[in-house]
């Protein structure tokens, strides 16, 4: 990256770029928002096979693309707090993987293409059992049905099972300018 735009290794806020020497550089937020925008599109070239496995419509190809990129950091978020229930869901992702592997294989066989209400049924109870079978699985555990309210009540002080909490101080979530790590000070 530092070979394409110039980056200044320090912290400047919420700003992309800034001024340093009279120069106009990139800040490290700039290059975490290219890292992550280039997962973006890795994972949504990566889906190219599995919607093909469904369909060679272009149309359908490109527009389950175009959604995939618009939707996947959303869904992600959304997703995230469920994450840790689904503790086979991966089990069922490569079950998923291989079927769409096997599909286009038989596509070039005289077996021909599999129809597509045996696909989409494939793919609904692969992912419906793996989920099902994580649920269940992570029944009862820690945080199960507790949101965070719940989790912040049970870390008060006094609560049974609460874990001390560290005093933040004046400016939580802001780095001290002395606790900060600079590359060109001698360690």
């Amino acid at each position: 990256m530092k070979k394409i735009v110039p980056t200044d290794p320090r912290y400047h806020g919420g700003r992309f770029f800034t001024r340093v020497g009279g120069r106009r550089v990139a800040t490290l937020l700039f290059v975490a928002l290219v890292a992550i925008e280039a997962t973006d599109l890795v994972f949504a070239v990566d889906s190219v096979a599995a919607v093909l496995a469904i369909t060679t419509n272009t149309f359908l190809v490109w527009t389950a693309n175009a959604f995939a990129i618009l939707g996947l950091r959303s869904l992600y978020f959304c997703l995230a707090g469920l994450l840790r229930r689904f503790a086979y869901l991966h089990y069922g992702l490569a079950v998923l993987l291989a079927f769409a592997g096997v599909k286009l294989i038989l596509s070039e066989t005289p077996v021909g293409k599999l129809p597509i209400p045996l696909t989409l049924g494939v793919i609904v109870v692969t992912i419906t059992v793996s989920i099902v079978w994580s649920l269940l699985a992570t029944r009862g555990e820690e945080g199960d049905s507790g949101g965070p309210e719940e989790e912040v009540a049970s870390q008060a002080p006094g609560a049974a099972g609460a874990r001390p909490v560290r005093d933040a101080g004046p400016h939580p979530g802001r780095v001290p300018d002395t606790a900060r790590h600079d590359s060109r000070r001698p360690s």
